[in-house]
């Protein structure tokens, strides 16, 4: 039983090898963010500018009115690395 556990581990990390091993990012990042011309808004333009700079890829800044309607996106992207969420509360 133990050699199975055994086999099954070491097949596991092999095939997580590969998934390591892919490139970030190959696509543009999506950062969502509240309040058009607000705190959240204008700190998320800053890191978008920045992120995109050293990561090679553009990031693109999505503001929405209201903080649920971004946390609600954000819950239902798909867990890729491809959408993020900048948002702070007054």
């Amino acid at each position: 039983m133990l050699r199975h556990i055994i086999r099954i581990l070491a097949l596991l990390t092999v095939c997580a090898g590969g998934a390591l091993a892919q490139d970030y990012p190959v696509k543009p990042i999506r950062l969502l963010t509240a309040g058009a011309g607000g705190g959240s808004d204008i700190t998320a333009r800053v890191i978008a500018q920045d992120l995109g700079a050293r990561l090679g890829q553009p990031v693109v800044v999505d503001t929405r009115v209201g903080g649920v309607i971004i946390a609600e996106i954000a819950a239902k992207a798909y867990p890729d690395g491809y959408t993020l969420l900048v948002y702070s509360r007054k």
